[in-house]
């Protein structure tokens, strides 16, 4: 449970504050920004010093990063969006990677973007908080 309480911590964090960023809050944004990177640098730097005990690393480890890159992909845009006050809760911009990739896909496919970043995010947020969770019951 404290490695779903930190994921999403982490996620929400950020999304927040470049959601508060482009929405030119930029004093609220950067105090929150602030914090996320103090809490960021104190877990690292505690697991690396041995201030915080840090497990062994197993295989389990490869499927709790795995959930929660799914679980980011899930959830981010979505707290952007809300965050930066964007009106279109599936916008995607212009200027990242990703986003490029897929304003390609749905230019090429025309392929209902709403509809599809649903169906995908949603089942990327079962998907990771399940591996998250260590609830793959029996599929790997």
């Amino acid at each position: 449970m404290t490695i779903f309480i930190v994921i999403t911590w982490l996620i929400f964090s950020e999304a927040i504050y470049e959601g508060l960023k482009a929405n030119k809050l930029h004093i609220a944004s950067e105090i929150i920004e602030f914090i996320y990177h103090a809490i960021l640098y104190f877990i690292v730097i505690g697991f690396l010093c041995g201030i915080i005990p840090a497990r062994p690393v197993n295989k389990e480890f490869v499927y709790v990063l795995i959930g929660a890159v799914l679980y980011r992909y899930a959830i981010f845009d979505f707290v952007y969006n809300i965050s930066s006050g964007a009106d279109d809760l599936f916008y995607i911009g212009n200027t990242k990677l990703f986003d490029k990739l897929f304003s390609w896909f749905f230019t090429k496919t025309k392929f209902p973007k709403a509809s599809f970043l649903f169906i995908t995010r949603f089942i990327a947020l079962l998907w990771g908080i399940s591996w998250i969770f260590e609830l793959r019951l029996g599929i790997l």
